[in-house]
């Protein structure tokens, strides 16, 4: 296969696993190079508008090399001259996968792939799903009409992660045709390396992923606050305070009275995450929107069972009875569920079994596969 070329405006660690978009672009360069297929990861150096690492280029091995950019604080200021050299220079042969919009980093990334002939497909990662339009929507609607619709309706394919994406794509505009789903896949390690069980919360409901407002963390709360599992559960939140919510979530745990049943561990990866995976009665995640979240692979992948809004882009999870899906933001419907999960051992035991079953389809190595299949079928 020909040079694929990943590109992500935000920073890309292939040292350690980290969140988001940059774990999923991560991914794929890692077990792609992994399998002798020649990869350049061109990423900025800014993560939430700040500055993690200094822009230069670094061979990481015979088949992947990345190159990092010097990004600007607000999405749309750039890079652009030596981004715009480093997409001038590649191959003929070249093949890119474009990752997420609203940025300059990308959209002018297609743009200059479009002038140069360059084959690739774009992924939004959910930023076009209606729950993330309606924020800033007046400014994105501005964006995507000026400027991206037109950049990604020359893409050779757009792929998304869930088929319920589908239908969003159909209202900005897009051409259906080149619509493809492949979606987010887990890593775990290997389970010889794994430490002891982290027992330190006795029975616990997860939350997993950035304290961030779109995923409704502070509703969580006052669901567990209604249920009877805050009776012999605890809640324990895991994951950064990247956009500085958390001190609101605890106010809601305080005002409540839940300071000695809801806890907040702080980020974990890794070995650490995933024994406290294994050990959650189940994970919670109430977002009001998403691409298709990693963190439910994850779930999957430790054989939990999920509780998840609509919001969330995973029919596959209820349909095979691996977990539930809410369709709305009432608290005592969500405080039920979390019961009838939590405090009946059947159902647990059931959803755990389908859990472990549908797992294998969200296997990174698998998701990797389709990728491939993707970049050689638009390779000219």
């Amino acid at each position: 296969m020909s040079l694929i070329v990943q590109i992500c405006p935000c920073y890309v660690d292939l040292a350690k696993e980290t969140g988001g978009v940059a774990n999923i672009v991560r991914t794929i360069c890692l077990i792609a190079s992994e399998r002798k297929i020649r990869v350049l990861l061109l990423c900025g150096n800014r993560e939430m508008g700040r500055r993690i690492a200094d822009p230069g280029c670094n061979k990481i091995s015979d088949f992947l090399e990345v190159e990092v950019f010097d990004q600007r604080k607000h999405p749309s200021l750039g890079p652009f001259s030596g981004l715009k050299k480093r997409i001038q220079g590649l191959p003929r042969d070249a093949v890119a996968h474009v990752h997420t919009c609203f940025s300059s980093f990308s959209d002018m990334s297609m743009k200059w792939l479009n002038n140069r002939g360059i084959p690739f497909v774009f992924t939004p990662h959910g930023k076009l799903s209606e729950g993330m339009m309606k924020s800033n929507a007046i400014a994105k609607k501005i964006w995507w009409n000026s400027f991206t619709k037109y950049q990604v309706n020359k893409s050779s394919a757009i792929g998304l992660s869930s088929e319920y994406e589908v239908g969003n794509i159909l209202s900005l505009g897009l051409q259906l045709p080149r619509c493809l789903t492949v979606p987010n896949g887990f890593t775990r390690p290997d389970q010889r390396d794994c430490p002891p069980p982290i027992a330190i919360y006795g029975q616990y409901i997860l939350y997993l992923g950035y304290i961030d407002p779109r995923k409704q963390p502070e509703f969580l709360v006052k669901a567990f606050a209604v249920s009877e599992a805050r009776e012999s559960h605890h809640l324990v939140f895991v994951g950064p305070d990247t956009y500085g919510f958390q001190s609101c979530v605890q106010s809601a745990v305080i005002e409540l009275g839940l300071q000695k049943q809801v806890f907040f561990h702080g980020p974990a990866y890794g070995n650490e995450k995933w024994s406290l995976l294994d050990n959650a009665a189940c994970l919670c995640l109430p977002s009001i929107a998403e691409g298709l979240p990693l963190v439910l692979c994850e779930a999957l992948g430790a054989g939990i069972p999920s509780i998840y809004s609509f919001g969330c882009n995973f029919p596959e999870i209820e349909k095979s009875g691996a977990g539930i899906c809410i369709y709305g933001f009432d608290v005592n419907e969500w405080a039920n569920t979390i019961d009838s999960v939590c405090l009946d051992s059947q159902v647990s035991t059931s959803m755990r079994m389908k859990s472990r079953r549908l797992s294998e389809k969200y296997r990174a190595e698998n998701v990797v596969d389709q990728w491939c299949e993707v970049y050689e079928r638009i390779r000219k």
